[in-house]
């Protein structure tokens, strides 16, 4: 678990806590407590030569006969500084959730719209899914992926909601039924299960993801519910994607 603070931030895994503290432009202390005791170290950031590196210098206090024995033993990545690398990379971990990149195909979409009062809204999106999923059977369409839900804008008792369904091809529309492609390009996913009302801590964290990696989100985030089991309410246990298209 990770805290930010103002001048630095303070890491919690299990038996290890990282404490680091900003000293100046570029510099820092840093306190890691584990089972063995606290050790302390100074580092010393720099940019690197190589776009989006950059050059960790870290010293630490020690007496000779503890030099030397670390030499035998080679533990150089028994250093936080690799511990902390693995554990900023570690999406799960750092983040709470697994959260990769990809490439997104293009797709046929046929969607439908609809606001709904804030108390109804799954019971809404569940009726929403039913009439998209008769049509397809009526208009003999094939759907090529699960349920997406996207949240387009909220006021104060209600919600516009998409609701749409990947398809191969276009029929003529019917009463509340549209199509729409969507491109393909980079996206970020995020993976859930638990209870719908949950996912929150989801869109937390993906955006904090955007944010400390300098990317930007290109449209309203995405939900794909797995085997097509929308929720019955903010209680029901659910299994999703959070897909948000990223530059």
């Amino acid at each position: 678990m990770a805290t930010n603070k103002t001048g630095g931030f303070r890491i919690e895994d299990g038996l290890l806590t990282v404490a680091l503290k900003q000293t100046g432009l570029g510099a820092f202390d840093v306190e890691i407590t584990n089972s063995s005791g606290v050790n302390k170290y100074t580092c010393f950031v720099t940019a690197s030569d190589t776009m989006g590196i950059t050059k960790v210098n870290v010293s630490r206090k020690a007496n000779v006969f503890k030099y030397i024995w670390w030499l035998i033993r080679d533990t150089r990545k028994e250093t936080f500084a690799y511990k902390l690398k693995n554990y900023l990379e570690d999406t799960q971990r750092y983040y709470g959730f697994v959260i990769s990149k990809q490439v997104a195909k293009e797709q046929l979409m046929m969607v439908s719209r609809q606001k709904s009062v804030n108390n109804n809204i799954c019971l809404n999106n569940r009726t929403a899914l039913k009439y998209l999923l008769d049509f397809s059977s009526t208009k003999k369409l094939k759907i090529t992926g699960p349920v997406q839900l996207q949240y387009i804008s909220s006021m104060k008792d209600s919600t516009e909601i998409m609701v749409g369904l990947p398809v191969t091809k276009k029929q003529k529309k019917g009463a509340g039924v549209e199509y729409m492609d969507t491109h393909g390009g980079k996206v970020l996913i995020g993976y859930f299960k638990g209870k719908y009302k949950d996912r929150q801590k989801l869109y937390t964290a993906m955006s904090l993801y955007l944010a400390d990696h300098y990317l930007h989100d290109q449209t309203k985030p995405i939900e794909k519910f797995k085997d097509n089991q929308l929720p019955y309410s903010d209680e029901s246990a659910v299994d999703l994607q959070l897909v948000i298209p990223y530059a």
